[in-house]
């Protein structure tokens, strides 16, 4: 009925046909509303004596995301085991190199040898996404952060 209505006003532009079509969609969006208040109530009504429950829905009305607890089939252990991994392993791969049987390399020479940006870019966005799904998977990420501004502590060069 709506979109009739709608339809009959884009074609007609009168100021009736206009009103009709608003009303119809106040009185929809109050259905809306009222469903959707009844539901909540219901719930609530459902979770009597059960408090866990009753938290669950609660957080649903405020719009509270919830997250499932599934790690992913990550362990603490195997986590810390992860780093303690690939640090040996980035040891091991570099205690022949250049770097540690003379020094009279320059950065720019070391870093072309080691290709050092691309390893440890690499290297942050596989820590920085196994570190995201494990904090996201066991709740451990605040659901809503702030910032701080802190002043700018370092001189401003005057020009």
């Amino acid at each position: 009925m709506i979109r009739v209505l709608e339809r009959r006003y884009r074609r007609s532009r009168k100021n009736a046909d206009k009103s009709a079509w608003l009303s119809e969609m106040k009185s929809l969006h109050a259905l809306y509303e009222e469903k959707n208040r009844q539901y909540w109530r219901n719930d609530i009504a459902d979770s009597k004596g059960d408090s866990r429950r009753l938290w669950r829905t609660m957080s649903g009305i405020m719009g509270e995301k919830q997250t499932s607890s599934d790690s992913g089939g990550f362990t603490t252990d195997e986590f810390a085991s992860f780093f303690v991994d690939t640090v040996e392993t980035i040891h091991q791969s570099t205690s022949s190199t250049p770097l540690h049987q003379s020094e009279q390399y320059t950065i720019e020479e070391l870093q072309t040898m080691l290709n050092i940006p691309l390893l440890a870019k690499l290297r942050e966005k596989v820590v920085q996404g196994q570190l995201q799904h494990y904090l996201t998977a066991n709740n451990a990420m605040p659901q809503h952060q702030s910032t701080v501004q802190y002043p700018n502590l370092m001189p401003v060069p005057q020009t």
